[in-house]
């Protein structure tokens, strides 16, 4: 027979025995501490329940998710669903508003119409009569014009070697030969390049020439005849006083056989190089004036084609003072860069 075990506590704090139920220490009173330490561990029933409540929380946040892009999306397709349809209404009333304004204008046009043909038909007879003259005015002013033209496509024929094909290149006018020389009354002579100028008219003993050269720069030569015999020097102080830089400024001088000339040459814009150069002469009852103008194609440089050119027109002049006969091109060029 086996000896039923005395299950009890020593008291840690007087050592003395107590029974198993005793919460205190009969003999000191001190708490059964080995009672509250054997007491067997609560069970770990949470472990199960943390694990499916986690399982919860990740399906809740997926569902989560998964409704909020549901709804972007849906949301989306409604905005761009609203826009569309908004873009079509928009669409449809201005293909309405032009359909009426397209109505309405061509009614419009039909009252304006109707009023013109009702106007037409009331005025027909003094509109006839209007167009007839101005039909005759018309007709007069493009005789008039044609005629003008024609006189001037004369003019220009009558001048050898003036024509609108001629390109303004200084380039034609190096040769001493293809100047054409004209004399009026037998006593002033000039000459022009031929090939050169493109526009050119005669009006009694008035000569107009007009050429713009390569660099589109307009050159124009003007002879004309004053009936005045005592004007050199009253033109010439006219003249002088618009230009800059007066060279040579040879001033109105009477010569043996009693001629009065002056030649002179100046800017009347430097900046750009817009030279006039004027020969003055006159026999004391007429007074002859020969005039050029034209921009530089060198600013400040002379000994070229335009510098030969004007070195021509000056020595072939009878009354330019000039002693000299004009040379070639060649000739010119050396002498000048001396």
């Amino acid at each position: 027979m086996k000896k039923k075990k005395n299950k009890g506590w020593y008291c840690p704090a007087c050592g003395k025995f107590n029974g198993e139920e005793s919460k205190f220490c009969l003999y000191c009173g001190a708490q059964n501490a080995m009672q509250n330490n054997m007491r067997p561990a609560p069970k770990k029933q949470f472990k199960g329940l943390t694990v499916a409540l986690g399982i919860v929380l990740i399906a809740l946040i997926g569902a989560s998710v998964f409704v909020v892009q549901k709804y972007r999306s849906t949301n989306t397709a409604a905005v761009q669903t609203q826009k569309k349809n908004a873009r079509a209404d928009s669409e449809k009333k201005s293909k309405e508003i032009k359909e009426k304004d397209k109505d309405t204008d061509a009614k419009e046009a039909t009252t304006e119409w109707n009023a013109s043909m009702s106007f037409s038909k009331q005025s027909s007879e003094d509109d006839g009569k209007t167009k007839t003259a101005n039909a005759a005015t018309t007709s007069a002013a493009s005789a008039t014009t044609a005629k003008s033209e024609e006189a001037s496509q004369a003019e220009s024929a009558a001048l050898e070697g003036v024509a609108d094909s001629n390109t303004g290149s200084y380039s034609s006018v190096t040769d001493l030969n293809n100047y054409k020389q004209i004399s009026i009354d037998g006593k002033f002579t000039f000459a022009y390049p031929k090939g050169f100028f493109q526009k050119g008219s005669i009006d009694g003993d008035n000569y107009s020439f007009w050429a713009v050269d390569e660099k589109n720069n307009e050159c124009t030569m003007n002879v004309k005849v004053l009936g005045d015999g005592n004007s050199v020097q009253e033109q010439y102080d006219n003249i002088t006083s618009t230009l800059m830089n007066v060279k040579p400024n040879i001033k109105p001088n009477k010569s043996d056989s009693g001629w009065t000339y002056t030649y002179f040459s100046g800017y009347l814009n430097q900046t750009r190089g817009q030279i006039e150069t004027d020969i003055i002469a006159s026999d004391g009852n007429k007074t002859y004036m020969l005039e050029v103008q034209y921009i530089e194609t060198d600013l400040g440089e002379y000994v070229n084609e335009q510098g030969y050119m004007m070195d021509c027109i000056y020595r072939y002049c009878n009354r330019s003072g000039s002693k000299h006969d004009p040379r070639t091109y060649q000739d010119f060029i050396e002498t000048e860069k001396e």
